[in-house]
């Protein structure tokens, strides 16, 4: 299963993915960006990682080539 998948199962959407960043948002509150350049991950009002979460984040790093 692909992080895109993964993301969808958590109602979690693709809303952006250029300029080296991809960005899932969920209900326009919660988001995560991924920063291609830097390898980074940003939180936006996710208060908790269920491990759902944890999987797909680890899914998109690994597509990502980070791990």
């Amino acid at each position: 299963m692909t992080a895109d998948e993964m993301f969808k199962e958590l109602d979690f959407v693709c809303i952006f993915e250029d300029y080296g960043i991809i960005v899932f948002d969920r209900d326009g509150e919660d988001a995560i960006a991924f920063n291609k350049l830097d390898k980074s991950i940003d939180l936006k009002n996710v208060d908790y990682i269920t491990l759902s979460l944890h999987k797909a984040i680890t899914q998109q790093m690994e597509e990502l080539g980070w791990l």
